[in-house]
């Protein structure tokens, strides 16, 4: 039987998963995190019953690749399943009223396999511009004009307070100096994700999973909290 060789067994071993465990609770994403989490598990136990050494044959990988991609369908099956569960559910919010605009509700709006370890939940919100709006580019220069946008900011906390991350949504793109009216209304689009790909992901995961409120923020926080990344 053929040998696999070295530089095939290599980019082969690739796709083994590696884990932590299951029983993750969440307050808005129900069993997915879990469920990932279990995914993750899985394919470690699956890769620690082969032994992969320079007498694996092709023969060998073909088997754990049939065992993988069984996991893999079985697993995108019952997670994508437990995000239609969670649909419509609404996460709480924040935003200060210094900031120019009215937020609606994020409510979430399913949940997709984004490759094949990685999924996404996602959820939607409505912003409302509540005085007229002067874009003002990020970057400024006498020879060449840079895009302007409006750009929301917001920061996820988990049940204790502490930041999970911060991020930014571009929501309109224009000149330096447009203005955009009171009463402009805009549609966001975001996602959470949840892989299953090493053990940082898995340490990504329980705080994902802990969300407990999405805080907007200004673009001054916003920097702060990013320089101290």
């Amino acid at each position: 039987m053929k040998k696999l060789s070295v530089g095939l067994f290599v980019v082969a071993s690739m796709v083994v998963f590696v884990s932590c465990g299951g029983g993750v609770k969440s307050k808005y994403f129900g069993e997915v995190p879990g469920l990932v989490k279990e995914f993750y598990e899985e394919g470690e136990a699956l890769s620690a019953k082969y032994s992969f050494d320079e007498k694996t044959t092709m023969k060998d990988l073909e088997k754990y690749m049939v065992q993988v991609d069984k996991l893999k369908s079985e697993y995108e099956q019952k997670i994508l399943s437990a995000g239609e569960k969670i649909v419509g559910t609404e996460i709480a919010y924040s935003a200060p009223e210094s900031l120019p605009y009215e937020i609606s509700v994020p409510k979430i709006t399913g949940v997709d396999a984004f490759s094949s370890t990685q999924f996404r939940v996602m959820y939607e919100l409505k912003m409302k511009l509540d005085k007229d709006t002067v874009l003002v580019s990020e970057y400024q220069s006498k020879y060449t004009k840079f895009p302007a946008y409006l750009t929301l900011y917001y920061k996820l906390l988990d049940n204790a307070g502490n930041v999970i991350d911060i991020d930014k949504s571009s929501l309109y793109s224009g000149k330096d100096g447009d203005v955009l009216p009171a009463g402009s209304e805009y549609s966001v689009e975001e996602a959470i994700y949840f892989s299953a790909e090493d053990e940082e992901d898995m340490v990504r995961l329980e705080k994902n999973a802990n969300l407990e409120k999405i805080v907007f923020i200004d673009l001054q926080e916003y920097e702060e909290l990013k320089d101290k990344k």
